[in-house]
């Protein structure tokens, strides 16, 4: 058996590779980055780093690695059983040229047997907005082909792994990671039998991702801004500071009060007290060095309409519910001005320049002037 995986980061070594590894598969990284590239064929393997009161290592072996445009890139993925992405959703675009590409190959060569595509991103069903993008590159006979022999399966992925390295013993490749993690499939939507240590698959997937976007990744860029504004470096450090703890698990508790109405055959609101209060837990652990400026990064993406801030206040807006919370923790991602990330400037220069109500509707979405007003006036609050 043989996986490829797209994005050779600490999400992509640290969990979808060691997984993929633990199930026997073969396993290929692509990447754009040359040097990470070159150092996984130069070494053949790398550590996962799990961290806690004392770490936790695991070799993963006989690794080797691609670029992503490549020939070799191409090859590889054609002949894969598991596709799995962690680039990043903007990114998605690239893998679609490579694995057009391979499915074109696929057809071509008659070749039978299954390929399933798994996007294991921070998005809602990113999957299929890969197979979006894929289905344009295809002619109609391969769309074909693809749909009897593809299967592409979204997900939802949980892991935290910290951009973070001790001062010693540590090796070029160590992937930094915290010892839960989950990885939810839909079962549906798989092709053959699909066999990856440690996937629950489930029939429906829908609330699972809003559950783990909503409640961890939403609370997580919470306390990161309001953690970012107060001068903490770290998320257990923000876990701590009373305004973005109590900001962050309000949130979560208005979160939990609308899924639990969208999902009430799935989720009760004590189930998701429970979920959100593990999440929390995890946050609090001091050994991630898990930096707020990297939990924050990219803020117009993660302001987006559909995204972990904007898509539950607009879920509580629906059901008529409080999103006080949910309103700050907005507000203090529009007040993130960190200048190592060209995005957040750019979005800051913005702000400057067309008012802050203008780039609410703009950047999120929201063209209720009531609640735009409400954002508005929490940034003006957060400046004090």
């Amino acid at each position: 058996m043989k996986a490829v995986h797209f994005g050779a980061g600490n999400i992509g070594r640290g969990f979808i590779g060691q997984l993929l590894h633990q199930s026997g598969y073969e396993l290929v990284f692509a990447d754009v980055a040359d040097t990470l590239v070159d150092e996984i064929n130069r070494r053949g393997r790398y550590r996962v780093c799990i961290l806690g009161e004392s770490m936790q290592t695991e070799s993963v072996t006989g690794v080797r690695a691609v670029r992503l445009h490549s020939s070799e890139c191409v090859d590889h993925v054609a002949d894969a059983d598991v596709v799995t992405t962690a680039v990043g959703v903007d990114n998605l675009d690239a893998v679609a040229d490579v694995l057009a590409e391979a499915i074109r190959r696929r057809a071509m060569s008659g070749r039978g047997g299954y390929q399933n595509v798994l996007a294991c991103e921070n998005a809602l069903y990113a999957t299929h907005q890969l197979k979006q993008s894929v289905w344009a590159r295809l002619d109609e006979s391969t769309q074909s082909f693809a749909e009897e022999h593809i299967g592409f399966a979204n997900v939802a992925v949980d892991r935290i792994a910290p951009n973070h390295r001790p001062e010693v013993g540590a090796e070029p490749l160590d992937a930094f990671v915290e010892s839960f993690f989950e990885w939810d499939v839909e079962r549906g939507a798989l092709k053959g039998d699909v066999k990856i240590h440690g996937v629950h698959l489930v029939d429906d997937l829908g609330p699972y991702l809003e559950r783990k976007l909503f409640l961890l990744n939403g609370a997580h860029a919470i306390l990161a801004y309001i953690g970012y504004l107060a001068g903490c470096r770290t998320i257990d450090e923000a876990t701590h500071h009373s305004r973005a703890a109590d900001t962050a698990r309000g949130a979560q508790a208005e979160v939990a009060a609308a899924l639990a109405r969208k999902y009430e055959q799935t989720f009760t609101e004590a189930d998701l007290a429970v979920y959100a209060d593990r999440v929390f837990e995890r946050f609090r652990n001091p050994y991630l060095g898990d930096e707020v400026v990297r939990v924050g990064r990219d803020p117009v993406r993660k302001l987006g309409p559909e995204d972990r801030l904007v898509a539950p206040l607009r879920l509580c807006r629906a059901y008529g519910l409080p999103a006080e919370h949910l309103v700050t923790g907005i507000a203090s991602a529009y007040r993130f001005d960190y200048p190592g990330d060209a995005q957040a400037q750019r979005l800051q220069e913005s702000i400057r320049e067309q008012g802050i109500e203008r780039i609410v509707r703009s950047v999120s979405g929201l063209q209720d002037k009531a609640l735009v007003r409400a954002v508005a006036v929490a940034y003006d609050e957060l400046a004090r």
